[in-house]
């Protein structure tokens, strides 16, 4: 639905007049996601544009404003669009496997989130493309309108411009009270048989889960995130010093903390010669980490490069964005300045405590070696 929205409105019936509109625009960027988080589709559609201060064109923000009215109250559905769009679909979803990295994170995902509530694709299973008829769209975009709960955030100085309100008006948003679906889901996971899927590749591409039983707003979060960048974040981590620095054995390797699961993720790309090793060196990293309380120096390090990441990320409008719509579905508070003192408050023992709720989970490995899920079965 959302990508027949932004293909055509009954003010721009084609495609290319949808183009033309957002060239006079002062090329307005207009785009949209789709995720699934627990039981419900969260689309987000996003639209950049020039700030109206530094343009001599009357009534730019109107302009842009009945622009994004049109693609949201009328965009216009037929079946050839619809023919289009499908085919599309198919072309991303063929272009996951012809990506060996892009399909190795699927397989990942699809493996560690079975049974899970947010198991599936954003864009669903695509053995239900075909099924999809013209009234079903016109059925969710009539939900979308009048039932659906929407959040608005506006990223951008228009003080003076417009407010928050007279946009709602605007863009002839109706008042709806349906409300959001609580996102939050405290599964407990248990651990699986590792898993090797055999395909040419040039290198195995490795995926080692953890159980990780922290989640957005809870009380040990910012000591989870300041963990996570001292085991995996950047080039000064353990698992980078260790496994390329050291060992040369990866080009990259990294962790990432899945707070929405509860998982911990460490992820790297390694000849098969060196998959064992490195899981072997991953385990003992983490295994210190357990027993060791970390250096006040590498605490110091993280801690000031997350918070600097955090100061930055106030000049990425899409970052706020997004952030504005994660705090408002987690409830969680959208405050710079309580996140930094968070991080700063992160001592050396709770980094400690954290690390004992990691319990390995699995290893996915995407690779090329024939023997490669009885060797991987072994580790």
């Amino acid at each position: 639905m959302f990508h027949m929205m932004k293909a055509k409105t009954h003010a721009y019936p084609s495609r290319r007049l949808m183009t033309q509109r957002q060239e006079t625009l002062y090329d307005l960027h207009l785009s949209h996601a789709v995720s699934l988080m627990g039981q419900a589709h969260v689309a987000t559609m996003s639209v950049s544009f020039a700030h109206p201060r530094y343009l001599d064109q009357h009534d730019y923000l109107g302009d842009v404003l009945a622009f994004m009215k049109q693609v949201l109250i009328a965009p216009w559905f037929d079946e050839a669009t619809l023919v289009q769009e499908k085919q599309f679909l198919r072309d991303y979803f063929d272009g996951i496997y012809a990506s060996k990295a892009r399909y190795a994170n699927k397989r990942f995902w699809d493996t560690i989130l079975e049974g899970h509530p947010d198991h599936l694709h954003g864009y669903g299973d695509i053995k239900h493309l075909d099924s999809i008829t013209l009234e079903d769209i016109q059925s969710a975009h009539r939900a979308l309108l009048e039932e659906n709960p929407i959040h608005l955030a506006v990223v951008g100085d228009l003080q003076g411009l417009m407010t928050l309100e007279e946009m709602i008006q605007t863009l002839a948003l109706k008042p709806r009270m349906t409300p959001w679906p609580s996102f939050k889901h405290r599964v407990a996971h248990q651990p699986k048989a590792n898993v090797y899927d055999l395909e040419p590749v040039s290198q195995e591409r490795v995926y080692m889960a953890f159980d990780f039983a922290v989640f957005y707003g809870d009380e040990d979060y910012y000591a989870a995130i300041v963990f996570n960048q001292i085991l995996g974040e950047g080039s000064e981590s353990l698992l980078f010093q260790e496994i390329r620095e050291r060992h040369s054995m990866a080009y990259d390797v990294h962790s990432s903390l899945a707070a929405a699961w509860g998982l911990l993720i460490v992820q790297a790309g390694v000849s098969y010669d060196n998959l064992a090793r490195t899981i072997d060196v991953t385990q003992s990293i983490i295994q210190d980490l357990k027993k060791t309380p970390v250096d006040e120096a590498q605490l110091a390090l993280a801690k000031k490069t997350l918070i600097h990441g955090i100061t930055q990320s106030y000049d990425a409008a899409k970052v706020l964005a997004y952030r504005l719509l994660r705090e408002d579905l987690l409830n969680i508070p959208f405050a710079k300045d309580q996140a930094v003192k968070h991080i700063q408050e992160v001592n050396v023992q709770d980094v400690l405590n954290v690390a004992q709720k990691l319990k390995r989970l699995m290893v996915y490995t995407l690779g090329g070696a024939e023997d490669g899920s009885v060797h991987l079965s072994s580790l």
